[in-house]
């Protein structure tokens, strides 16, 4: 495929739309006859559910020990300090 036929295979592509305004490659006037030529694929669409598990709130998160303050002792896995840990973990770890 040739440069040319790339790029203008790329004339309407939503993507490049406004470069194309900009840069005058494309008229409005075309670029509305073009958007007036496609044919509604609405009845094509499909619903779809999809259930999301949500994350709790930041204080809600806070409040239930995953936040810093919980006392989460990751010990003996060593870390900053000369294995005496991040936070003063026991045996070198890190608590939170």
């Amino acid at each position: 495929m040739s440069y040319r036929k790339a790029f203008n295979d790329l004339k309407f592509d939503v993507r490049m739309k406004d470069f194309n305004l900009t840069n005058n490659i494309v008229t409005k006037e075309e670029l509305s006859s073009f958007e007036n030529s496609l044919q509604d694929s609405a009845a094509n669409a499909e619903a779809l559910e999809i259930e999301v598990e949500t994350t709790p709130a930041p204080q809600q998160a806070m409040d239930q020990g995953f936040g810093m303050g919980s006392n989460v002792d990751f010990g003996g896995l060593g870390g900053f300090g000369g294995g005496n840990g991040f936070g003063g973990g026991q045996n070198g770890g890190f608590t939170f």
